[in-house]
């Protein structure tokens, strides 16, 4: 190591020590820093402590200072600001991720003491293995990712990374350390050929690799697909036969276990388009005249860099198409595709509050609007309401949901009426021709479930509040309102508002065995079932729970 770097490094190890240790220089002079945070980092597996955690604070300006715990793993913040803050635990051998696990605190008052108490963290698990060609020869510098199915909203399935890419080495092994606890799916591939375990291109040949924390599943080794993948290409006209260029091209793939993937291209002047490098599977090829992309983007099979929304004129309706396509394996390229978009239905209706109909300028900025409900695509609109409370929408095909936005204040969604019959969880049918008579009911007394959760001897302690219907087949509903997520704090509990009525099961979890956007999985809501409290909810009905943390 050269002189410079060594005093580089020396300089900056004087500067971590000053921010660890001297928490008031990083909060500046303003106002008097009196409060303090202190607590313990345990393993969640045994309760052991954990020495040499790192436990990061940061207020709620952005301000940081770090502190590792001692033999005892404890840790101690000192001459805190009055501040809203938050702590976050990293160690080694436990779960590793680009967003450490948080524990959110409520604002530190002037002079308050906080015992945050038991940080629980989990042991990170271990997959590992080999990559190879289809002659057995191992590949050096190939990209393996573990992905995990994760419900960024509850009922909809995704697949995600669990955390960075790894490169395998000259001898094509890979590791993948720091995953938390659960069920991940292995990716290898060079370039834009992408194999899943053990050795297929699509998602439904996956094989899932199960983990606990701690555990290493080695061996996990993965041929690499050595067929090509295939090209889609045809062209998209309108519902006189006209091209349609500028059109977005959005290739759904609804695959296996309810996971959705897409891509997206636009169609040229001639209306033609190409999609290359797809896996087989089976797809729906979607475009609409709702959106279109300028001359200068206009680039057959690139990525697309923006949508945007045209403005047609009132006497000429938006035109949409949907497309079944079955992509088999071992196929270069399906051309002479046509997309043929056609004008679709119109849908009106009414916002009712409280049973009636609002009353001049009540409804604020409300704006309807009208999903895909089977897919992950975009939301058309959302439509503005009228002063008398009506709204429309024109040109739309499949089956729609119809959410709100912009509520006026204590106005929430009820549910929402189809000629009659209760459309809010399974959408409306809009293939079957204009929809008219639509009601949006929303409620000024909605539901609400709220409570502590407490630990031995009836301490109140934070935690995750995780409430579900009673019923599982409520729990994958795409966009589900029966399932619903909340952080419980120590002083203040957990409120929960305007879910459905019906019977609900209650379970309090501990903050740290949370993994983001995978709590509501359907597996994990069986698991936790058996410890869970149930209860009853009426319209307009206030329940109070207690619920022991598990």
């Amino acid at each position: 190591m050269t002189l410079y770097r060594m005093i580089a490094c020396a300089l900056m190890a004087c500067a971590v020590a000053v921010i660890t240790a001297q928490p008031r220089d990083v909060w500046g002079a303003q106002g008097k820093n009196t409060a303090r945070v202190h607590g313990r980092v345990v393993a969640a597996d045994t309760g052991a402590v954990v020495r040499g955690a790192m436990v990061t604070l940061t207020t709620s300006s952005g301000l940081r200072v770090v502190a590792t715990t001692d033999d005892r793993g404890e840790f101690d913040f000192r001459d805190l600001p009055s501040s809203g803050i938050s702590l976050k635990v990293t160690k080694a051998g436990f779960v590793e991720t680009s967003a450490p696990m948080s524990v959110p605190l409520q604002p530190l008052m002037e002079g308050q003491t906080v015992d945050r108490g038991d940080v629980r963290i989990v042991r990170g698990a271990v997959i590992a293995g080999r990559v190879l060609d289809a002659s057995g020869e191992p590949i050096s510098g190939a990209t393996v990712n573990a992905l995990r199915v994760a419900y960024p909203v509850p009922g909809n399935r995704q697949l995600v990374a669990a955390r960075a890419a790894v490169s395998t080495n000259d001898l094509g092994d890979y590791r993948l350390y720091g995953l938390a606890p659960g069920t991940y799916y292995v990716t290898a591939g060079v370039h834009r050929d992408v194999t899943f375990y053990p050795g297929t291109q699509g998602f439904a040949g996956a094989q899932p690799i199960i983990v606990q924390g701690g555990d290493q599943a080695l061996g996990i080794n993965l041929t690499l697909f050595s067929e090509r993948m295939t090209s889609l290409s045809g062209r998209v006209v309108d519902a006189r036969g006209q091209p349609a260029p500028g059109l977005v091209i959005e290739l759904r793939a609804i695959q296996s276990g309810g996971v959705l993937a897409g891509r997206s291209v636009v169609s040229d002047q001639s209306g033609r388009f190409t999609i290359a490098a797809v896996v087989p599977g089976e797809y729906r090829l979607e475009a609409s005249t709702r959106y279109t992309l300028g001359p200068e983007v206009r680039v057959v099979g690139q990525p697309l860099p923006m949508r945007t929304q045209v403005n047609r004129s009132s006497d000429e309706p938006p035109e949409s198409a949907s497309v079944p396509v079955t992509v088999p394996a071992g196929v270069e390229s399906i051309s002479d595709l046509v997309i043929q978009t056609r004008v679709g239905s119109e849908l009106r209706g009414r916002v009712l509050v409280d049973g009636g109909i609002p009353s001049a300028g009540t409804l604020g900025s409300l704006r309807i609007a009208a999903s895909p409900f089977d897919t992950d695509g975009h939301q058309l609109g959302p439509a503005p309401v009228e002063p008398d409370g009506t709204f429309a929408f024109r040109g739309l095909i499949g089956r729609v949901r119809i959410s709100t936005s912009g509520a006026p204040q204590r106005a929430t969604l009820f549910r929402v009426l189809a000629n009659g019959l209760d459309v809010t969880d399974d959408g409306v049918d809009m293939d079957r021709g204009h929809v008219l008579g639509v009601e949006v009911h929303m409620t000024t007394t909605p539901t609400l479930v709220k409570g502590t959760v407490t630990e031995a001897e009836d301490k109140p302690v934070p935690a995750n509040v995780i409430v579900y219907a009673e019923n599982p087949a409520l729990w994958s509903k795409p966009y589900t309102r029966y399932v619903v997520s909340k952080h419980s704090a120590a002083a203040s509990g957990f409120e929960i508002a305007a879910l459905p009525p019906g019977r609900y099961v209650a379970v309090a979890v501990a903050v740290e065995t949370i993994v983001p956007d995978q709590w509501a999985d359907l597996e994990n809501l069986q698991r936790l079932r058996p410890l869970a409290t149930p209860f009853t909810l009426a319209e307009g009905q206030t329940v109070t729970l207690m619920l022991r943390r598990r």
